[in-house]
């Protein structure tokens, strides 16, 4: 675990290839359905900023939610 926020909990993986990720496992997200959730994906995949990761994938199902 790396720490957990306002969103979620924050944890570090590492894929069968040896790359590094985070994982944000949201919590309680207040997203309406999938269509809105993707949406919202689509948005911050487009982010680009020094400070702020870029969204590899998502994985959206009822009762899970990652990034």
């Amino acid at each position: 675990m790396l720490g957990k926020g306002g969103f979620g909990t924050a944890y570090k993986a590492v894929l069968d290839d040896g790359n590094v990720v985070a994982v944000k496992r949201l919590k309680d997200a207040q997203i309406g359905g999938k269509r809105e959730f993707e949406q919202h994906m689509e948005l911050l995949g487009r982010l680009r900023h020094q400070n702020i990761v870029s969204l590899r994938a998502y994985y959206f199902a009822r009762d899970e939610k990652l990034l």
